[in-house]
């Protein structure tokens, strides 16, 4: 037990004083004769023990009773140390990762922890709170009820030396003894073990269960060639649980339904596809929706289906251009051809890629040029002619790349290899080819640096790139090769047109970082703006001649289709997503963690510390013992003779 104000207690030192002063006025009996008392009252005849005894009990209550005064007064309270609930210092980590949208028993298992905290909480009790975005110090359930209903779903989710980091950094702020963490979380597909919580404090996870792990997602979207005049948007969709299922599956064009099917999910069925006919060069500000009553975040996706703008492709040289011609169709691009000394230089800057056909030399004005394109974001693909002028290449090769130009040597080698993981083909091939129709080269000059897209037998890089420069080893005419004559020859100049430009995908995912290049022409002072409803920010962009390169991680932070506007004037939209990575109920096994108490009940665990912090107040008890006293010693005056 202890007291608000102990100094009161001095007080009791006051008692002694009706003690002393019973002492001086107790007296002796005397004995008194008198001669006739047969006049007197009968009186009751009270000995001298009774006497002394009664007098000690009255003197008793009332020391009892002004005791009890004193103690009162004195406030008295048992409790923790620090004397008060808002004393102890209190970390909470709450998980609102888009798995928290899961329906636990009392609702979405994030707005259940939020009223479980605002409920259970004491109102003055400051902590910190730390979500998956953003750290909160000095919060208390009176102020700040309001900031914890309001906190939004994330696309992040801290790892375990992100959570140890912000631990630590409180830890070292801390004021006062015993300190609290909490972390609330339904630790779906987490990896705590590098998790290392303080040994000085105490600390609890706290697993949220989905009461119903049933669940369908929408994962992906892909766009396949169809029929002449069509393609097929493929919908990719998964489930966790077992139980057959039929969702219905809508498309819709901006607001407008389009399409529906059904996704069958039969007994041990975790996958499926359907497919949606759309029109080639048909625009589509698409939606993709279903309804599995479970989670909400991963029941729609947003894309973007646009025709493609036609990139503007020069091929500068002599040699015979037709193969460029037929890889390059008018549908998709915008194709043009030039002799080196019939150039018209200003035309450059307008294009997306140039293609140096087999010169002998690079002129300085043409370096300068080509210098300029690559430095505003256009490709440029040089094929070397069988004899060449090497000082004028290597000006070009030195100023924008690490690729080195060795000797040239008249030898027979076989294109044998393809790094499938190189920008060229990483999106080209179903499946690794090993055995193909070799290519081969009658003339090949050594290169290296960069990164190799084709190889030779002898693993001498056949294609090399460095950025948006490309480099082949060997002039391509029919002479000295057959590389024009193979299928791979497609896909490798298509893909370097196609890398000029970085058009946006079919959508993006939140919180991951993006590029995507917006054809527009700026002026330095003009910028782009990304909007959704009423929201709107400015990316990250890098200002071109013909283009904006806009990079995007922290925002936007919600899903949607954002209008990408400039000086109030739509250009285009892109598509963001949240991502599926935790679509899958499957929560962690935490019994691994034994060194760490876990609580299964968050309203539970918060009474329970609620309680054991509690200070019980005591002062109205003594002023109850202080009346009973006082009782006692009028039942002593009137009933005891």
């Amino acid at each position: 037990m202890q007291f608000q104000n102990p100094q009161i207690l001095y007080a009791l030192f006051l008692l002694l004083i009706p003690i002393f002063i019973h002492l001086f006025q107790l007296r002796r009996f005397k004995k008194q004769e008198f001669t006739n008392v047969a006049f007197l009252k009968r009186v009751v005849i009270q000995t001298r023990k009774s006497s002394r005894l009664k007098k000690w009990l009255i003197l008793a209550t009332r020391l009892l009773a002004f005791a009890m005064l004193i103690l009162a007064f004195a406030q008295p309270f048992y409790g923790p140390d620090a004397g008060t609930t808002s004393d102890q210092p209190l970390l909470i980590y709450l998980d609102n990762s888009y798995s928290m949208q899961a329906n636990g028993a009392a609702g979405p298992l994030k707005e259940r922890a939020v009223q479980d905290l605002i409920e259970h909480l004491d109102e003055e009790q400051e902590f910190t709170l730390i979500t998956n975005e953003e750290r909160f110090s000095n919060l208390t359930i009176a102020q700040d009820a309001n900031t914890l209903l309001e906190l939004p779903y994330s696309p992040n989710q801290l790892n375990s030396a992100q959570i140890n980091l912000q631990i630590n950094q409180w830890m070292q702020n801390v004021e006062g003894g015993n300190p609290l963490i909490l972390l609330i979380s339904d630790f779906q597909q987490r990896d705590l073990s590098a998790l290392d919580l303080p040994e000085q404090a105490r600390h609890w996870l706290v697993p949220l269960q989905a009461q119903n792990p049933e669940n369908v997602a929408i994962d992906s979207l892909y766009l396949q060639p169809d029929k002449e005049g069509t393609q097929r948007l493929v919908v990719a969709l998964s489930r966790s649980g077992s139980r057959a299922r039929a969702l219905p599956v809508s498309l819709f064009n901006v607001q407008d339904l389009i399409a529906k099917a059904t996704a069958e999910f039969n007994d041990g069925i975790l996958q499926t596809e359907l497919n949606f006919q759309v029109q080639d060069n048909q625009n589509i500000d698409g939606m993709i929706t279903l309804d599995d009553g479970q989670m909400r975040f991963d029941n729609i996706r947003y894309f973007q289906i646009k025709t493609p703008s036609r990139l503007k492709v020069l091929v500068i040289g002599e040699a015979s251009d037709a193969y460029l011609q037929r890889i390059f169709i008018k549908e998709e691009f915008e194709y043009r051809s030039s002799p080196l000394e019939q150039l018209d230089y200003s035309l450059i800057e307008q294009q997306h890629t140039v293609v140096l056909n087999e010169l002998q030399r690079i002129p300085t004005p043409l370096a300068e040029a080509l210098s300029d394109h690559l430095d505003e974001g256009g490709s440029i693909a040089i094929i070397p002619a069988e004899t060449i002028e090497r000082d004028s290449y290597e000006a070009l090769l030195n100023r924008h790349s690490p690729i080195k130009l060795g000797a040239h040597q008249y030898r027979s080698k076989k294109i044998t290899t393809i790094v499938f993981e190189h920008p060229l083909y990483r999106s080209v091939f179903d499946r690794r080819v090993r055995n193909f129709q070799y290519p081969s080269t009658a003339l090949n000059y050594e290169i290296s640096g960069g990164n190799p897209a084709l190889r030779y037998e002898d693993n001498q890089a056949f294609l090399t790139a460095s950025g948006k420069l490309f480099f082949f080893a060997s002039p391509l005419n029919d002479s000295l090769t057959n590389f024009q004559s193979t299928p791979l020859i497609v896909p490798t100049f298509y893909n370097i047109a196609r890398l000029s430009f970085n058009t946006p995908p079919l959508y993006f995912e939140l919180g991951k970082d993006q590029s995507f290049d917006v054809e527009v022409s700026l002026s330095n002072d003009e910028i782009l703006e990304l909007t959704l409803d009423d929201s709107r920010f400015i990316p990250q962009q890098e200002l071109k001649a013909q283009l904006v390169t806009v990079s995007t991680r922290e925002y936007p932070k919600k899903p949607g289709s954002y209008s990408i506007v400039a000086q109030d004037t739509v250009i285009t939209k892109v598509s963001y997503n949240i991502p599926r990575s935790e679509s899958q109920l499957n929560p962690i096994n935490l019994s691994d963690f034994t060194q760490y108490e876990t609580a299964t009940q968050l309203d539970d665990l918060l009474l329970e510390l609620k309680a054991s912090t509690q200070v019980q107040s005591l002062w109205k008890w003594f002023v109850i013992f202080a009346l009973l006293a006082l009782c006692a010693e009028v039942l002593l005056l009137k009933f005891i003779p």
